[in-house]
């Protein structure tokens, strides 16, 4: 009977909850949305409990189990932090229908855009739109929860539990889009430089030269320095790292907002590695640089699935599933150091 009765409760919490999100979005009193959910609860327990004969509030559940949208808003929650370099790109998620990206909508030259190894990436033809480019999927893996009914009722539990696949889905995200901004090589828009036996500033310095030479604005030239290369500017220059990358330091290097990560492709033989491919002797890791104005990003759908009191596990079992991609535009612009 307590079970019973606290399972009820909880049910009539997470409606209220759900009808609270249903009235923010519909621009509507929370109050209203609140007591409607309820309502509507009440109304299909008399409804199945005509056609089962279960006890009223057996059956009038509005939604008794796992209501995806608290977790899923939770997931999107700060997914992108203000200081990540992939913000600095052009947000495309405006021109995403059905997790696919409409290329002619979004002013983009499809020709260009998929001239990219990262992916084969499929194409749909379509009468409305020219050229569609379906969105990659990505998924966690599976984690088991106890009692996630009453952890997603809770705030500081429920991030606890969210975090880990929020971190794995964004470094996965990261890892797809630095392989997608790397050049597959040396080209004239797309320059990579090997560092060899030069100095690296030295090098850094030629990038620049390179940039300047197509006319990219300052404004929005990105560089993203792996550790091998970042460790190699401060054995050259400390000095000069301190001012970059000290307590106070610019973040800027010559022109180039500079921001550190390990998730850069590799090269070998100055042609790009395909993405996930097994480490290979003559490997080399490289930093990228390119136009924050050349680059983008979208994302699609979020979803969750889940399996509640799972006899294998002894709990409730959860994943996630977020749709995104991310591309050069125009493949100009563009450039990495390797080596």
């Amino acid at each position: 009977m307590k079970s019973a009765f606290k399972n009820n409760l909880q049910a009539l919490a997470i409606n209220a909850i759900a009808g609270i999100l249903i009235a923010f979005i519909c621009g509507f009193n929370p109050v209203y949305g609140a007591v409607g959910a309820n309502t509507l609860m009440l109304v299909f327990a008399f409804v199945k409990t005509l056609y089962t004969g279960k006890p009223i509030m057996q059956a009038g559940r509005l939604y008794a189990g796992l209501f995806k949208e608290i977790w899923i808003g939770k997931l999107m929650e700060k997914f992108y932090p203000d200081d990540s370099w992939l913000v600095r790109s052009v947000d495309m998620t405006a021109f995403v229908e059905n997790n696919t990206i409409n290329l002619a909508d979004a002013g983009v030259d499809p020709d260009v855009l998929v001239n990219n190894t990262t992916y084969p990436i499929p194409l749909a033809e379509r009468t409305d739109n020219p050229i569609a480019l379906p969105l990659d999927y990505f998924d966690t893996v599976n984690t088991v929860v106890r009692n996630a009914t009453s952890v997603q009722l809770a705030y500081n539990k429920l991030e606890s539990v969210i975090r880990g696949h929020r971190l794995a889905l964004r470094k996965k995200n990261t890892q797809k889009a630095a392989h997608a901004y790397g050049p597959n090589q040396n080209a004239t828009f797309q320059p990579v430089l090997a560092i060899g036996a030069s100095n690296i500033i030295d090098v850094l310095i030629d990038m620049e030269a390179k940039f300047d030479a197509l006319d990219i604005p300052q404004e929005d030239r990105i560089a993203l320095l792996c550790p091998a290369h970042k460790a190699a500017l401060k054995k050259a220059d400390k000095v000069l790292f301190k001012d970059v990358f000290g307590q106070n330091g610019s973040k800027n290097l010559y022109s180039f907002e500079v921001f550190s990560t390990s998730v850069t492709p590799t090269y070998n033989a100055g042609v790009k590695n395909a993405f996930g491919a097994a480490p290979a002797a003559g490997d080399v890791p490289s930093s990228l640089f390119y136009s924050a104005q050349e680059v983008m990003r979208a994302d699609g759908e979020y979803d969750m699935y889940s399996r509640l009191k799972d006899p294998e596990a002894r709990g409730d079992i959860i994943g996630f599933q977020k749709r995104f991609v991310a591309l050069p535009i125009r493949n100009i612009a563009n450039g990495a150091i390797i080596g």
